[in-house]
């Protein structure tokens, strides 16, 4: 649950009308079943296909990522897209975003009814600027080879104390994997079917 943009006042309301998705599953009267209908939208399956593609070292998008392996130099990387990278999206008001997903107060520009104004210096510096700050998390973060965590849906970013709510240890990791790999082990199934029937985008 994103409780991104929520009122910090009316937070605990908000989380007060979710109910945990993963027990409600675990507490449905045909588990298994409906585990299997979900597919990867069963937390266990989706962490499993997590550990696959991104920590397995055995899955490889096309040859070039076979050959050239992309994340072999210990580079940090960042779950925030580079502006215009994948798209934009331009607001109702003209405010220009690299994502539909983000708060408007991040704008990288405005389109007007005589103009498109656009710093592209500026919007680099913003992106930098507000990446960089958790750079040091990032560093000893279990994520840090993959992560999907998007600064800007991080609630306190303006803050001198700001935390990576997607932050975790390596032990943390080491922790998830073998879960995963356990279910693997009960559901074997599911390495062929993932592989076949999901399509993972870069």
């Amino acid at each position: 649950m994103n409780g991104s943009g929520i009122r910090k006042d009316k937070l605990e309301n908000f989380f007060q009308t979710y109910r945990n998705y993963a027990e409600s599953i675990q507490e449905a009267s045909n588990c298994e079943a409906f585990k299997n209908e979900l597919f990867i939208r069963n937390p266990e399956t989706r962490q499993l296909l997590d550990y696959i593609y991104q920590r397995s070292d055995n899955v490889f998008i096309s040859y070039n990522e076979l050959l050239f392996p992309i994340n072999q130099s210990g580079e940090i990387t960042s779950g925030t897209c580079t502006p215009f990278s994948k798209k934009m999206f331009v607001t109702v008001k003209g405010k220009i975003l690299q994502c539909e997903r983000i708060n408007h107060e991040f704008a990288l520009g405005q389109v007007t009814d005589s103009d498109v104004e656009l710093d592209l210096e500026k919007a680099a510096q913003q992106h930098n600027d507000y990446v960089s700050r958790y750079m040091r998390q990032c560093k000893s973060c279990g994520h840090r080879k993959a992560c999907v965590q998007c600064v800007y849906q991080i609630d306190d970013i303006h803050e001198a104390t700001s935390q990576c709510r997607s932050y975790c240890s390596d032990r943390q990791i080491e922790q998830a994997d073998a879960r995963s790999l356990a279910y693997l082990d009960q559901h074997p199934e599911l390495y062929r079917r993932i592989l076949k029937e999901v399509s993972v985008r870069g």
